[in-house]
């Protein structure tokens, strides 16, 4: 277990971090002005389980890669990006559809492994929580108390 002072300095910094408005945030909110509530809700469902992804793939090593590799690291905000965009052209293209939908007071109703999908995908490719867990994270580690992958996990 590290020292309270590191979880001390890991919490503010995390508070800061979660403050900040990004990508996640942005396509939460979004989706809950676009499709309602429920469709939100599990947008940050599937938000979680993508950042939880990158946490396991950053402690098992994607790590030191990413961060040894600015290719890899430019592909990765491309393409968290380029989701993004394909996500908002979508909503705009089908807006006619929610606009009639909330005339009917009735939300549309999409699969709930949809908006999961979605909130993974904006997840895992989110730029922000990987710079928080490649750059700053390792900061928190102690190696002399244990592996350093189970910390970073």
């Amino acid at each position: 277990m590290p020292p309270a002072h590191l979880w001390l300095s890991f919490v503010v910094a995390s508070i800061i971090l979660c403050l900040i408005p990004g990508p996640s945030l942005l396509f939460t909110i979004g989706r809950a002005l676009a499709e309602g509530r429920r469709v939100a809700l599990l947008s940050v469902l599937g938000n979680g389980l993508g950042i939880l992804s990158q946490i396991l793939l950053i402690a098992i090593g994607l790590g030191p890669l990413v961060t040894r590799s600015a290719t890899l690291y430019a592909v990765l905000k491309v393409a968290g990006a380029a989701y993004l965009v394909y996500l908002g052209i979508s909503t705009i293209r089908h807006r006619a559809a929610t606009q009639d939908a909330l005339a009917a007071l009735e939300a549309p109703r999409k699969p709930a492994r949809h908006a999961i999908r979605d909130g993974f995908l904006v997840g895992v490719t989110n730029p922000k929580t990987v710079v928080f867990f490649v750059a700053l994270l390792p900061q928190f580690v102690d190696p002399a108390r244990g592996p350093v992958p189970v910390q970073m996990a």
